[in-house]
């Protein structure tokens, strides 16, 4: 079977064209002897004492026609199999082909991610390298009016940008995480010294995880933040309870920032958008984007969280979770529609919202055709008996094989 394999799964002209050629000599052969044969009986008189003459000519001609068609219609639909053969192995070969060729190619892209790491590490331990930027005891910010809470975030935010810098200037670090920092002057050095270790992010490995949380940002940090993560290998970035001097231009860099090819994930929590201008502006700096297909949007209100499933095209998301922002649809069909139209989406969380028996039967409907759909949560909602009834039976539909087979 592996010899056959080999051979059906050769170019066109190769030896499995030879194959067929020879199958189809071998079956041209064999009939012909079969003619042969029967000529011969027919002259000998088939041994029984029968002469020759007794034999009607006309219905021997036929009969022969008959025997001849039928081994030529059996030799054709051999063909016709080993054709289908052919092609279903070629299939096959070319499937675990591209399979070996991706795992080999994701093992070179490691290999020099390694490499570039490995170097950049050895550089910077020769170098005897040192945090770039002194930082102030507790008495210089309690001498300008910080208290003990706002001075144990300081030295939490001081310290964990100082790792992150010192990890990214050895090339070995993965995630940098920044926290509880205001909007004092006296912190733009650090912030610098942190924009100059982005220039050290791996460009060859699978790219790192930028968080900003309990932040306040000013247009110049902002715009800083979102270059970098537009330029550089930056493929998940998080803004939590981020507080904007400016929003609208904040979510205008953003959208600068959205056109990364490297950038696949997107949190934006709990990062309140108060007019209908700006929540337009960030619907559209997320359409910038032709790679992010991870998106986390959640306790951003009804009202954001409405615009973004109306003004969004989400067909090519492969997780999307809207939890905590008190949604209601009111009637819209966006999250069923998106659903029923069988998209690349494998993971959907609604928790916490308003959503309803209605939006519930709607939901069930839409996953009949669903056939990708990996997990959907709808914990914490107005959902009553006859909405968690139709999920459930959307999901456990076994009333035939074909139902239970493209049940989720």
């Amino acid at each position: 079977f592996s010899l056959l394999l080999l051979l059906l799964t050769r170019p066109a002209g190769g030896i499995g064209n030879a194959l067929f050629t020879e199958t189809h000599r071998s079956v041209v052969k064999e009939a012909s002897a079969m003619s042969s044969e029967y000529a011969g009986k027919r002259q000998r008189g088939g041994g029984d004492g029968l002469v020759a003459a007794a034999i009607d000519p006309a219905k021997t001609s036929a009969t022969s026609s008959a025997d001849l068609e039928s081994m030529l219609k059996q030799a054709l639909a051999r063909i016709d199999s080993l054709e289908r053969q052919h092609e279903e192995m070629k299939t096959s070969m070319e499937r675990e082909t591209k399979a070996l060729r991706d795992d080999v190619n994701s093992l070179k892209r490691e290999n020099k991610a390694l490499k570039w790491s490995l170097n950049r590490l050895a550089s910077k331990v020769q170098e005897g390298w040192e945090y770039p930027v002194a930082i102030q005891p507790d008495e210089y910010w309690q001498n300008k009016g910080y208290d003990d809470y706002d001075i144990h975030g300081l030295r939490g935010f001081l310290g964990g940008l100082k790792d992150a810098v010192s990890q990214l200037e050895h090339g070995v670090f993965e995630s940098v995480l920044i926290s509880h920092a205001n909007r004092d002057e006296d912190l733009m050095p650090h912030w610098n010294a942190l924009f100059r270790s982005f220039e050290h992010i791996n460009p060859y490995d699978a790219g790192v995880r930028l968080v900003i949380h309990s932040i306040d940002l000013n247009e110049e940090i902002m715009r800083q933040i979102c270059h970098h993560i537009r330029y550089k290998n930056i493929s998940r970035v998080y803004f939590a309870h981020t507080e904007f001097t400016n929003m609208q231009a904040a979510i205008s860099e953003l959208g600068e920032a959205m056109k990364s090819p490297k950038l696949k994930y997107l949190d934006w929590f709990g990062n309140s958008i108060y007019n209908t201008e700006d929540m337009t502006l960030f619907t559209q700096a997320l359409s910038q984007s032709n790679a992010v297909d991870k998106l986390k949007f959640t306790s951003n209100g009804n009202e954001n969280a409405q615009a973004l499933l109306a003004g969004v095209d989400f067909s090519t998301y492969k997780l999307l979770h809207f939890c905590g922002n008190d949604l209601q649809t009111n009637g819209r069909t966006d999250i069923p529609d998106l659903i029923a139209s069988n998209p690349p989406l494998e993971e959907l969380d609604l928790c916490q919202n308003r959503l309803n028996d209605d939006d519930a039967v709607l939901i069930a409907q839409s996953l009949g055709g669903n056939t990708r759909l990996r997990l959907l949560n709808v914990r914490w909602n107005n959902i009553q008996k006859k909405g968690m009834r139709a999920l459930y039976e959307a999901v456990n539909n076994t009333s035939t094989l074909n139902a239970l087979s493209d049940s989720n």
